[in-house]
């Protein structure tokens, strides 16, 4: 049997990660939601994503230095693709 294809989304605003798991869910994805950078850590330590999708701006860790640690600590397969989403209208 194949195993789901599993998509954590790190969003702290309910009403957009609602919106994107639905439509995830649509596709036929098994998705999981966390609203701060540190349950995300755990999470990522202990199940398998095909896919991290990171807010920017989360409470406490960003999404960009929790990105960072991710790939520097090996916490998370090497080749799981992470998609970030901001509402920032500029990148610095």
């Amino acid at each position: 049997m194949k195993p789901a294809n599993k998509v954590l989304i790190v969003e702290d605003e309910t009403d957009i990660s609602d919106l994107m798991k639905l439509h995830l869910k649509r596709e036929g994805l098994e998705v999981d939601c966390v609203e701060e950078g540190e349950e995300a850590l755990h999470r990522m330590q202990t199940n398998s994503y095909q896919l991290l999708i990171l807010d920017w701006m989360l409470p406490g860790i960003s999404g960009l230095e929790l990105c960072k640690k991710l790939r520097t600590e090996q916490k998370i397969k090497p080749l799981t693709p992470i998609l970030m989403v901001t509402a920032r209208a500029q990148t610095s």
